[in-house]
C-alpha cells in the first residue's frame, strides 16, 4: 500500500488552455484583422478539430493522450484536463488538426451528445464519405467587409500533426500547458479580397490546414522561458519566398551547440535531413518540390526552433 501512495503521489496532474488571439489581441467575432496579403476580414463563425494529443517531457519521452477529442471554437477559452502522467518537465506538445481516419468516417449519432464528435449545430459533419470538417472558418472580408467567405476543410489527406516547443516544468504535482492560437493566422496565403465559398480537401482548404500547422499556435509566454532565444541568437533564410527552391540559410548559436536540421512538408514528412549544421555560416538547401515546408532545427534530439520555408514555382 506505501509503494501504491508513492506512486500516486509522484504523478502530475496536466492541464491544457487554449487561447485564442486576433494578430495578439483576444479573439473576438466581428472583430476586423488581415492577413499577410493586407486582405482585411473579420469571423463569423471560426471551429476546429483537435485530437491525438501527445506530451514531449524529460528527455524526449512521448506520452499520449487517449481517446481525447476537442472541438475548439475561436469564442472561448479552452480548458482541458489531460489526466495525471509521471512528467516533471514539459519539452513539447504534439497535436493533431481533425479526426484520426479511424474516427472520420463514423456515425456521430453514435455518440453521447456532449461528445465532441456528436452531431453539432452548425453541422461539423460532412457525410459518411467525407467525414467531419476538420475547421469551418466563416465571415467577410474585402474593401467594404461585404464579400463572404466559407472555407470548411476536410479530408483524411489533410490529417496533420503540430508541435509547439514548450519550456515548462511541472510545479507541486501540477503542470498547466497554456498555448496562443492566432486565428488570424490561420488565412495567411489565402486572396480573401472577393470572398470564397470552398468545402474541400484541396485548394484553400488545403491551405487553411497547413497553416493551424505551421502558425496558428505558440506556446504562451508563461509556458516558455525563451528556450530557443537562449539556444539560438539568430536564423536567416534567403530568399524566402524562393522561386527556384534554392535558399541560403544562416544559423548563429552558442559555440558549444550541435545542432541538426529537420525539413518537413506540409504532411509532416520528413523530405530531408541535415545531421551536422555549421554555426555562423552560410550554407544551401534545395528544396525537391514547389510548397511551404517547415525547417526544424534540433539540438540533442530536441526541437529549438523553426522556421517556415516557401517554394513558390
Amino acid at each position: 500500500m506505501l509503494g501504491m501512495l508513492s506512486i500516486a503521489y509522484g504523478q502530475t496532474t496536466v492541464n491544457l488552455q487554449i487561447h485564442h488571439k486576433l494578430d495578439g489581441s483576444d479573439f473576438a467575432f466581428n472583430t476586423n484583422t488581415a492577413n499577410n496579403l493586407g486582405n482585411n476580414f473579420y469571423y463569423t463563425r471560426a471551429q476546429y478539430y483537435i485530437s491525438e494529443i501527445s506530451i514531449i517531457h524529460d528527455g524526449g519521452i512521448e506520452t499520449p493522450i487517449p481517446d481525447l477529442y476537442i472541438l475548439a471554437d475561436a469564442s472561448e477559452t479552452i480548458q482541458v484536463a489531460l489526466g495525471s502522467f509521471d512528467i516533471t518537465y514539459a519539452e513539447a506538445l504534439r497535436m493533431h488538426i481533425g479526426v484520426d481516419s479511424l474516427h472520420n468516417h463514423s456515425d456521430p449519432a453514435t455518440y453521447a451528445h456532449s461528445h465532441p464528435l456528436a452531431l453539432q449545430n452548425p453541422s461539423m459533419h460532412w457525410g459518411w464519405t467525407a467525414g467531419y470538417r476538420f475547421s469551418a472558418l466563416e465571415g467577410f472580408s474585402g474593401a467594404a467587409q461585404d464579400q463572404n467567405f466559407q472555407i470548411h476543410s476536410l479530408g483524411d489527406i489533410n490529417y496533420m500533426s503540430t508541435e509547439i516547443v514548450l519550456d515548462k516544468s511541472a510545479v507541486n504535482n501540477g503542470l498547466t500547458i497554456s498555448i496562443d492560437a492566432d486565428m488570424s493566422r490561420a488565412m495567411q496565403n489565402i486572396n480573401l479580397e472577393n470572398g470564397i465559398i470552398l468545402h474541400s480537401e484541396n485548394d484553400e482548404a488545403q491551405v487553411v490546414l497547413s497553416n493551424f500547422k505551421f502558425f496558428v499556435f505558440t506556446a504562451s509566454a508563461d509556458t516558455v522561458s525563451g528556450i530557443a532565444e537562449n539556444r539560438i541568437k539568430q536564423i536567416g533564410i534567403f530568399p524566402n519566398p524562393s522561386a527556384d527552391g534554392r535558399f541560403q540559410y544562416f544559423i548563429q548559436s552558442k559555440k558549444d551547440a550541435v545542432l541538426s536540421i529537420n525539413l518537413l512538408d506540409v504532411q509532416g514528412k520528413l523530405t530531408q535531413k541535415i545531421s551536422e549544421v555549421k554555426n555562423n555560416s552560410f550554407q544551401t538547401l534545395e528544396l525537391p518540390h514547389p510548397g511551404l515546408y517547415l525547417l526544424q532545427i534540433s539540438q540533442q534530439g530536441r526541437t529549438v526552433a523553426a522556421k517556415n520555408i516557401l517554394y513558390t514555382q
